[in-house]
C-alpha cells in the first residue's frame, strides 16, 4: 500500500446482531465447552442432568444444564452459581465434587460434577426394604459426616431427601455415600 492509504487490520467475523452463535458441527458437544454429551441421565422443570465426557482429558463427568427457557431467571442463575461455588469449596469424601461451572456459547448455564456409579438411597430402599440395621447406620453416619463438613463451612443443605443421597459402588471395597444437589444451599 502507498503511504497515504490506511492499512486495514484483519477483522474477526462477527455474529449478526440479535443472533446466537452457530452450534458446533458435532451436536453432542456443548457449544463453547470442552464437554461432549454421551446420554441424558435425568430431566425436569429446571434442566437436564447429562452423562458427559471432557473431550481432551477423556474423563467422564456429569453436567447439570439449566433449561434455555429459564436463563432469564436471575434467581435460578444465582442458585446454580451458589451451588457450584459452595460445592467447589467443600472437599469431603461424602460430598459430590464440582469441577467446573460456566455458560455455553449459546447462553446455557451449566455445572460439572464428578461422575458417580451406583444408585440413590431411594432406589436402594425401594429394591431392598428394609435395609439391614448395620448398613443403615453406616449410611446415616456418612450422611451426617457430609452434612457436618458442609455446616463447618457455613453451608446448609436444605434439600436432604433419599434422592439426594447417592450410594456409590466401591471399587472392590465397601459402598460409600455422596450427598448431591446442594441447589437450595444457604
Amino acid at each position: 500500500p502507498r503511504a497515504e492509504e490506511p492499512v486495514s487490520s484483519p477483522q474477526k467475523p462477527t455474529q449478526p446482531e440479535g443472533t446466537r452463535p452457530q452450534p458446533p458441527l458435532d451436536p453432542s458437544i456443548l457449544p463453547g465447552t470442552p464437554y461432549r454429551v454421551l446420554a441424558k441421565l435425568a430431566g425436569g422443570g429446571m434442566g437436564q442432568v447429562l452423562d458427559a465426557e471432557h473431550i481432551a482429558l477423556r474423563k467422564r463427568v456429569v453436567v447439570k444444564l439449566l433449561h434455555e427457557k429459564l436463563e432469564g431467571r436471575q434467581d435460578l442463575l444465582d442458585r446454580m452459581r451458589l451451588e457450584a461455588q459452595a460445592l467447589a469449596l467443600l472437599n469431603h469424601p461424602n460430598i459430590v465434587q464440582v469441577t467446573d461451572y460456566g455458560v455455553t456459547c449459546d447462553g446455557r448455564t451449566f455445572l460439572v460434577m464428578e461422575r458417580l456409579v451406583g444408585k440413590t438411597l431411594g432406589a436402594e430402599i425401594s429394591e431392598r426394604r428394609p435395609l439391614p440395621i448395620g448398613e443403615a447406620i453406616a449410611i446415616i453416619q456418612q450422611v451426617l459426616a457430609g452434612l457436618g463438613a458442609a455446616l463447618e463451612a457455613g453451608i446448609i443443605h436444605r434439600d436432604i431427601k433419599l434422592e439426594n443421597v447417592f450410594l456409590c459402588d466401591g471399587a472392590g471395597g465397601p459402598r460409600y455415600v455422596k450427598l448431591l444437589d446442594f441447589g437450595l444451599v444457604k
